[in-house]
């Protein structure tokens, strides 16, 4: 008996800490950028609102999801994810990232944002003095929220996000039962392309970006309380994706529909005043409060996630330096920032992030695609670390451009944990290639970057292949290929 009332205690603790995590996630992706997107585009996609919304979902929910589940599936944080590229890649771009959408840009702009939108109209100065106490109280919070990276989770989770979402929904609420609904035509690209324009307004959250600095939060927090890092850590992650992917979902539609029917909706050039003169006309002098306060929850939510992702990131990539160490130079520098001026910084931190944001989309689209082929081919991943997972077939064929080699799992013996990976540099196709392999028989493709699947041209090899017992290149047997331009394939014994 005892036993079980243990169990049971231990599900509810884990159902709990699942779900404060997932609204923790949800209230570290919902920045002030993401309360004034849907408003605009609810309002310029005007009767087309329908498909425009389904295509800002698209970009603005289901990327950053799929993003976090990435996380999960590749071990802890971005590291682990875009290492796969190579270590100096890996190690290049999780650390631009961290510090572009971080100390550098994203974390000073949520205190800049949070006190010239919902501080400085109540009282009515934007001086220097102002600013720099309104930031320096700002960053004393989220600091202090951040000190315990474990207690996170009950400080955003269970505190701060429900009073977000509550004030979300009163203002959602009001603006759809007191005002008129609009029928506008749609502007712009929302009259011919409404679902593109709508996705294109989601992508510009990037919030994919952030779910991959984001994730080591999660990945973390429920690894602490439902065991390590495995297949059970991997639902849970992705299950706490999934909520507050709805969540955010639940939100846009409702912002998305108060743009669009609010009186005279086209008129307004920035989502934020749309929604104060929402706030004003449902709920008179105070709703520029409530908006105010929902900025202000908005902005310090995402700052304890940039603070805490941040600074947790660096304390495993520079172990000597504490976790508290670098959250005192990571908040420092965002307080000086943010104080002093961002136009500069946004100058030049704003390209960066647009440029390593396609990156990123593409390194989870790729982890996706190819995560069945990984865990059914452990070859490719098991002797990562020793030299028996890697022979050279022909590294030296230059009039081809083509290199070709062998990935070795544990149970090459056995012919099962074997892949031969033939990659070619050049920009045309080889027609009958031949390429050496260790033994005759039937092999298969498992994969083609040049597969219409991934949008090439279709250079592929369909089928089984039949190895035959010439010698070449060094090995026993080899067969033909049709080689596609710039891509790779990659071939598996055939085992009965």
């Amino acid at each position: 008996m005892t036993h079980t009332v243990n169990d049971d205690s231990n599900q509810r603790s884990s159902t709990a800490v699942l779900i404060a995590t997932s609204l923790t996630l949800f209230s570290m992706f919902f920045g002030a950028g993401n309360l004034i997107f849907p408003p605009i585009m609810g309002a310029s996609a005007g009767t087309n609102v329908t498909p425009a919304m389904i295509g800002f979902l698209i970009g603005g929910v289901a990327l950053p999801v799929i993003s976090i589940i990435t996380i999960a599936l590749s071990g802890t944080d971005m590291r682990d994810l875009v290492s796969r590229a190579g270590k100096s890649f890996g190690l290049v771009f999780s650390v631009l990232v961290y510090l572009s959408i971080g100390a550098f840009f994203g974390l000073p702009r949520t205190a800049a944002v949070s006190f010239s939108t919902a501080v400085a109209p109540l009282i009515g100065t934007q001086s220097l003095v102002a600013s720099v106490i309104f930031c320096l109280v700002f960053f004393g919070i989220a600091f202090y929220l951040c000190w315990n990276p474990r207690n996170i989770i009950d400080s955003l989770g269970k505190i701060l996000t429900p009073i977000l979402l509550g004030l979300l929904i009163l203002l959602v609420f009001l603006s759809l039962a007191s005002l008129p609904a609009s029928h506008d035509a749609p502007t712009g690209e929302y009259t011919s392309t409404p679902l593109a324009a709508g996705l294109l307004e989601g992508y510009m959250t990037m919030d994919s970006i952030a779910a991959l600095a984001f994730g080591i939060i999660v990945v973390t927090s429920l690894g602490h309380t439902g065991g390590g890092i495995g297949a059970k850590v991997v639902r849970r992650t992705s299950t706490a994706a999934v909520i507050a992917g709805a969540l955010l979902a639940v939100v846009y539609v409702g912002l998305g529909l108060v743009g669009h029917v609010i009186p005279n909706g086209q008129s307004y050039s920035d989502g934020a005043t749309l929604l104060v003169d929402a706030a004003r006309m449902t709920m008179g002098w105070p709703g520029q409060i409530v908006f105010g306060l929902i900025v202000l929850t908005a902005c310090m939510t995402t700052a304890v996630g940039l603070i805490a992702a941040t600074s947790e990131f660096f304390n495993r990539l520079l172990p000597s330096i504490s976790y508290r160490a670098w959250m005192i130079v990571f908040t420092l520098i965002a307080f000086v920032l943010a104080s002093a001026g961002l136009s500069s910084v946004l100058a030049i931190a704003l390209p960066i992030i647009k440029f390593l944001y396609p990156i990123a989309i593409t390194i989870v689209f790729l982890t996706i695609a190819t995560h069945p082929l990984r865990l059914a081919t452990p070859a490719l991943w098991t002797e990562d670390f020793t030299y028996h997972g890697f022979e050279w077939i022909n590294a030296n064929d230059g009039d081809h451009n083509v290199i070709t080699y062998l990935r070795k799992g544990k149970d090459v013996e056995g012919r099962k944990d074997l892949v031969a990976c033939i990659v070619n540099f050049a920009g045309n196709p080889h027609e009958g290639y031949r390429v050496g392999l260790p033994f005759p028989g039937k092999w298969e493709e498992v994969l083609n970057t040049d597969s219409e699947d991934y949008a090439g041209s279709g250079v592929t090899n369909p089928g089984v292949l039949e190895a035959e017992g010439r010698p070449w290149d060094g090995q026993s047997a080899s067969v033909r290929l049709r080689v596609p331009p710039l891509g790779a394939i990659f071939l598996r014994p055939v085992v009965d």
